[in-house]
C-alpha cells in the first residue's frame, strides 16, 4: 500500500471516526488468555455526557444486580443499523436482565444521510455511532458487525447473494456465534420474501444457517484450530417477521411501565432508535412495543444431548393461549443450574458454592435499598468471593467457566456501581485536543471519586496502550474530599518504521480499496466484528473493595471545544504528527478541446489560409479567408494536449502544537 493510500484512508476515514468515535468506557477485564472474552461484555460504555440516568446513582446499581441473578443470554441479528427491536433489547436487558447482543450484517453504508453529505463509508462510520448511541438505551451489552459492505438497496437476496460472498458473511456469523455464545438467536428477519430488501432476506436465511454451522467443529474449523474458539450449540433460535394472523410461540410485550427508566420499556427504547438520526432525522417513533417470533429450532442443550430443551423445530405452532413471555420459559437460568443446562457436570464443590451464590445474589436483590445503596456492597464482595472459587473449582468445564467469568465480571461493575465509584482518566487543562503524536511527552491525570460508600482504596493504576502495552504506572495516590487522585508522567513511543503503517495512521481497523468492493479488508483481527478499535490509551486501576481487588478501566479521554455549547469529551488518539489532506478533494475540468493560439493549429483544428482581413469586397470589409468552417478530419485520433492551471492546497496540523498551518502549490499540469 502507498504512502498516498494511507494518508487518504487516514484523512477521509480515520480521522472522521475520531470525530464520531465516543469514548469506551469499562472494558474487558483479565481474560486469563480465554479467547473470545476480550469480545464479550465490550460494548462501547458511556463517560461523561453520555451517560444516562437510568444508569447511574442506585438506580444503576440495580440495574447491574438485576444482571447477576441469571444466565439468560440472547443474540438478535439484523441486516442494517435501525433494523433492530428496540423495545424487545430493551426489555431483554433492562427488564429480564439478560446479557443482551446486537449483530448487524453491515454498516448501512449505502443508506440514506437526512443529516450530512457523507456517503458510503463515511456514513457508515456515522450509523456504527448511531447505533452506539441507541445501544445504550436498548441497554446493549455486545455489538457486532460482519466485514459485509451494505452496496444499495437489493431488490432479491439472489441479487444480495452476488454481490456478497455469502460464505465470507456466514463465517463471520459464525464466528460471531462461537464467541459470544449465547443461549438463544432471535433473528429480527423471516427469512422469505416477505421481508422485501434482499439484505434483509439473507439476514433471515442465514441467521438458522449460521447457528447450525456454529454447533459443527467442521465448518470453519481455522476459527478452532487457529483463534481457539470452540463449537457451541445454541439453545434456541427464533425468527420475527410473524404476521398479525399466524401462529407464534414467543410474545415480547415492551409497553409495560419500568419505574427505573421512568417510561415504558418501548417509549425509553424508542428514544435510543431516534438517535439514528442520518435514518430518522431525528424522528422518534411512538407506538409499537408487541413483537412475536416463532421457534425454528429448539435443538436441546450444547452438547447435543437434547436433555436442557426438548421442544425440537416449531413447525408446529403452540396455540395462542399458551404462548409464552420469554425467549427462556422452561429454562433453568439460575446460577446454580448452569452446569446442567449446558449438559457439563461439575463437582460437589462448584455445585455448592454456585448455590450459595444464588442465594446471596437473590438476598441482595430482595433488600436492595435505593436510599442506601452502598449497604449491598459488603454482600456483593462476598459473592465475589464465592464466584472466583467457582471458577477455580470449574477447570474442567470450560463452557461453565467461561459462563461464570463473564458474571464475575458483572459482579465487579455492579461493586462499582453500589458504591458510587467513578473512575476518569484525561490529559489536563490546556492539553491539545484529544489527539498525542508519538515520542510527546504527556501528564495523565486520574481521579477516583467514592460517593457513596467508604471501604475503597486504590493500590495502583497503569497507562496502556491499545496493545496492552504499559507505557506509564503510579501508585502515589492522594486522598481527596471524595475520593483519591494522582497524575502520572509518560512519553508515547516512537513508531517503528518498520511497523505497519496503515495502523499507525490510528484509521478503522477496517477499510477498502474502492466502493466497488462489498466486503471490508480488516487490518487487526484483534478488534474484528466489533464497532471500532479499543481505545488507544487506557487506565487500569487497581481498586480494593472491602479488602478484594478488582481492575477498573477506563480509557484517557480529553475535552474537545465543540462551540459556542461548550466542550464535548473524547478518547485520546495517537496519530502520525504530520497528516496531509488534497482540499478540495475533487476538481471540474474540461473535457472539450480548447482553440489553439495563433500559428499553433493542431489536427482538428479550424484551417485558416490567412490571419488578415481580405481586400474589401463592394465596400465591405474583408473577413478571414477560411476553406471550411468545420473541424478538418484527422486521419487517426490524436491526443491534444490541454493546459490547465492546478492548484494544490494542502491543510496539515502539527498536533504536537496544535496549529494549523495551509500551503498552496501552484503551477501547469
Amino acid at each position: 500500500m502507498t504512502d498516498w493510500d494511507i494518508a487518504r484512508r487516514a484523512a477521509a476515514v480515520g480521522l472522521a471516526f475520531l470525530a464520531l468515535a465516543g469514548p469506551v468506557g469499562l472494558a474487558a477485564q483479565s481474560t486469563d488468555g480465554a479467547p473470545g472474552l476480550d469480545r464479550v461484555l465490550a460494548f462501547p460504555a458511556a463517560v461523561a455526557e453520555e451517560r444516562l440516568d437510568p444508569d447511574r446513582g442506585a438506580m444503576g446499581a440495580w440495574q447491574r444486580i438485576l444482571k447477576l441473578g441469571t444466565t439468560a443470554s440472547l443474540l438478535h441479528v439484523t441486516a442494517h443499523p435501525d433494523d433492530e427491536n428496540s423495545g424487545m433489547l430493551t426489555f431483554a436487558s433492562r427488564g429480564w436482565g439478560a446479557r443482551t447482543a446486537l449483530l448487524s450484517l453491515n454498516r448501512g453504508e449505502a443508506g440514506a444521510n437526512a443529516i450530512g453529505p457523507e456517503l458510503f463509508d463515511g456514513l457508515g462510520l456515522i450509523r456504527t455511532r448511531e447505533l452506539v448511541l441507541a445501544g445504550r438505551y436498548y441497554g446493549l451489552d455486545d455489538l457486532y458487525f460482519t466485514t459485509a459492505v451494505d452496496y444499495g438497496y437489493s431488490k432479491s437476496v439472489e441479487e444480495a447473494y452476488r454481490s456478497w460472498d455469502p460464505e465470507a458473511v456466514l463465517e463471520d456469523m459464525v464466528r460471531v456465534v462461537r464467541l459470544n455464545r449465547p443461549l438463544v438467536v432471535v433473528a429480527r428477519f423471516h427469512g422469505s420474501r416477505r421481508d422485501g430488501h434482499g439484505h434483509h432476506h439473507a439476514s433471515g436465511l442465514l441467521t438458522p444457517e449460521a447457528v447450525e454451522a456454529a454447533a459443527d467443529p467442521a465448518r470453519f474449523p481455522g476459527q478452532i484450530g487457529q483463534e481457539g474458539l470452540r463449537p457451541w450449540r445454541v439453545l434456541r433460535t427464533y425468527r420475527g417477521g410473524i404476521r398479525v394472523d399466524e401462529p407464534f410461540h414467543v410474545q415480547v410485550d415492551a409497553r409495560g411501565e419500568s419505574p427505573w427508566v421512568g417510561t415504558s420499556f418501548q417509549a425509553w427504547a424508542s428514544r435510543g432508535l431516534g438517535l439514528q438520526r442520518s435514518q430518522t432525522a431525528g424522528r422518534v417513533r411512538v407506538g409499537g412495543g408487541l413483537y412475536r417470533y416463532e421457534l425454528r429450532d429448539g435443538g436441546g442443550s450444547t452438547d447435543g444431548s437434547g436433555s436442557a430443551d426438548a421442544r425440537g423445530r416449531g413447525d408446529e405452532a403452540l396455540p395462542a393461549s399458551q404462548a409464552e413471555e420469554s425467549f427462556f420459559a422452561g429454562l433453568d437460568t439460575s446460577l446454580n443450574g448452569l452446569p446442567a443446562l449446558l449438559g457439563e457436570p461439575v463437582s460437589p464443590e462448584t455445585s455448592a458454592l454456585l448455590a450459595r451464590l444464588q442465594g446471596l445474589v437473590d438476598e441482595v436483590a430482595a433488600g436492595f435499598d435505593f436510599r442506601a445503596p452502598g449497604q449491598s456492597v459488603p454482600d456483593l464482595v462476598r459473592g465475589l468471593g464465592l464466584l472466583r472459587s467457582a471458577i477455580a473449582s470449574s477447570m474442567g468445564a470450560p463452557e461453565t467457566q467461561f459462563q461464570l467469568r463473564l458474571k464475575e465480571r458483572q459482579v465487579e461493575d455492579a461493586i462499582a456501581a453500589a458504591s458510587g465509584l467513578l473512575v476518569e482518566a484525561g490529559l489536563p487543562g490546556g492539553a491539545s485536543g484529544a489527539v498525542v503524536v508519538p515520542g510527546q511527552s504527556l501528564a495523565v491525570g486520574i481521579a477516583v471519586e467514592v460517593t457513596v460508600a467508604a471501604g475503597v482504596g486504590v493500590s495502583e493504576a497503569r497507562v496502556v496502550d491499545r496493545a496492552g502495552v504499559v507505557v506509564g504506572r503510579t501508585s502515589d495516590f492522594a486522598a481527596t474530599g471524595s475520593g483519591f487522585a494522582a497524575e502520572t508522567e509518560l512519553r508515547m513511543p516512537e513508531v517503528d518504521a518498520d511497523a505497519d503503517a496503515e495502523a499507525r495512521a490510528a484509521a478503522p481497523y477496517f477499510a477498502r480499496d474502492g466502493i466497488a468492493q462489498n466486503h471490508y479488508q480488516v487490518a487487526d483481527s484483534a478488534d474484528l466484528h466489533l464497532p471500532w478499535r479499543r481505545p488507544a490509551l487506557s487506565v487500569a486501576v487497581d481498586l480494593v473493595v472491602e479488602g478484594t481487588t478488582i481492575v477498573y478501566t477506563v480509557p484517557v479521554t480529553a475535552p474537545v471545544p465543540r462551540l459556542p455549547y461548550g466542550s464535548v469529551t473524547r478518547p485520546v488518539e495517537v496519530l502520525p504528527a504530520l497528516s496531509v489532506v488534497v482540499d478540495p478533494p475533487v476538481r471540474v475540468v474540461p473535457v472539450e478541446v480548447p482553440a489553439a493560439p495563433p500559428g499553433d493549429a493542431q489536427p482538428g483544428s479550424p484551417t485558416a489560409t490567412s490571419d488578415g482581413p481580405t481586400a474589401p469586397a463592394n465596400g465591405q470589409p474583408g473577413r478571414p479567408t477560411t476553406t471550411s468552417d468545420r473541424p478538418a478530419a484527422s486521419a487517426s485520433p490524436q491526443a491534444v494536449a490541454i493546459p490547465i492551471q492546478v492548484r494544490v492546497c494542502m491543510i496539515y496540523k502539527t498536533y504536537a502544537s496544535g496549529d494549523d498551518r495551509r500551503v498552496e502549490l501552484g503551477g501547469r499540469r
